[in-house]
């Protein structure tokens, strides 16, 4: 969900068709749903030091992710900057056709977990094997759940705008498409091709999650919306 509010330099104002140049700036409300497709296995290893005899004992835990899911909300900043084309439909002096092309930047203002991360595994660490159910709101690496802090898409949109006072005050309606140049999201782990997500590891203490879902993907913008304004030229 966005709003926001874009102003505009009009060239030709009086010809059938006209061209404007518009820069903008809204608030961006999202959510993004994750969950895990299939099980997943891994191995995490730790080594623990005998107190008795200063020997180290190393013990290898085989965690199966059965399933995983969580869901963030992400607040925005945008900054559209883009060209629009105005053409009067036939004899009509209500209705217009228009079209615009540009980008749209944003800058990420904050990201919540609106629903926690939860897990179902089992592990197997050579003497039992255990399942549980799991969920966690904090990590090990921290904010590894936020997004880039600067990403840009490209938009196109098509619509009408209908006059319904005096040639000043216009309502209008879009459907646009907007795709993705850079990454909103880049993967916090190294390398991302053998990232092994999601991860949970033991401390001796607790099953602790190393990082969020999210942290093992590479994401961009990639949408198709209608949207609906009111245009008032002065």
């Amino acid at each position: 969900f966005d709003f926001g509010g874009d102003f505009g330099l009009t060239f030709r104002p009086r010809s059938r068709s006209k061209m404007s140049f518009y820069v903008g700036a809204g608030l961006s409300f999202s959510n993004l749903s994750l969950s895990l497709n299939g099980e997943m296995q891994y191995q995490y290893k730790l080594s623990e030091q005998n107190k008795n005899n200063g020997l180290y004992k190393a013990t290898t835990f085989d965690y199966t992710i059965k399933d995983a899911h969580e869901k963030v909300k992400y607040t925005d900043l945008y900054v559209p900057i883009y060209f629009e084309m105005e053409h009067r439909l036939g004899r009509s002096k209500r209705l217009m056709l228009t079209w615009n092309i540009g980008v749209k930047s944003y800058l990420n203002l904050g990201a919540k977990l609106s629903q926690p991360y939860e897990i179902t595994y089992s592990v197997n660490n050579n003497d039992s094997i255990t399942s549980n159910t799991s969920t966690f709101d904090t990590f090990v690496e921290a904010n590894t759940y936020a997004k880039n802090l600067f990403d840009l898409s490209a938009i196109a949109n098509i619509g009408f705008d209908c006059n319904v006072v005096d040639n000043r005050l216009y309502i209008s309606a879009h459907v646009g498409y907007e795709y993705g140049i850079l990454n909103s999201y880049s993967s916090k782990t190294a390398p991302y091709s053998v990232a092994l997500i999601p991860k949970v590891q033991n401390n001796n203490i607790e099953q602790i999650a190393v990082h969020s879902l999210i942290s093992g993907l590479q994401t961009k913008r990639n949408a198709l919306w209608i949207s609906l304004g009111v245009k008032y030229k002065f």
